[in-house]
């Protein structure tokens, strides 16, 4: 049985922080560019190539994964994960900005002081993008929030 994947979504989203704090606390983690309104990366295949994230995106809903977000350089992010052959939804901002977001099927915020490993990953230039050299910690942390049990059935 192959790992899971791990993605890593740091948002610097140019939406209301009224925003930014349901996402977070509803376990989404979303992107606010690309092709309009963007359910999967087929659905805009013809309005040009889809950046890293949004593919990366799309391959957590289609495949599942392990998920650590972070919306604020702050001591909180979410852990949690995405079970396979979920949807892209568009969400408005206040601002009238399309968010494109991935809810988690179960999450939990962990802390810096409880979790110090999992602030210190590689954090890419993409929004979203695959971990590679520091999956192994975050899927550690995840076993030690959640079980291994879930972790196996990923």
């Amino acid at each position: 049985m192959s790992e899971p994947q791990v993605v890593y979504a740091h948002h610097n989203l140019a939406v209301p922080e009224d925003d930014i704090a349901d996402l977070f606390g509803n376990g989404k983690i979303g992107i606010d560019y690309g092709m309009g309104e963007v359910f999967n990366k087929t659905a805009f295949a013809e309005e040009g190539e889809p950046t890293d994230s949004i593919e990366t995106m799309d391959s957590l809903r289609e495949e599942g994964g392990i998920v650590l977000g972070q919306y604020h350089r702050d001591d909180l992010m979410l852990l949690g994960y995405v079970n396979q052959d979920k949807n892209i939804e568009i969400i408005e901002a206040g601002n009238g900005t399309k968010i494109k977001a991935l809810q988690l099927d179960r999450y939990e915020q962990v802390h810096r002081d409880d979790y110090p490993e999992l602030f210190n990953v590689s954090k890419g230039q993409q929004a979203v993008h695959n971990l590679h050299a520091d999956a192994k910690a975050v899927r550690n942390a995840f076993k030690d929030v959640f079980d291994e049990a879930t972790l196996n059935s990923l």
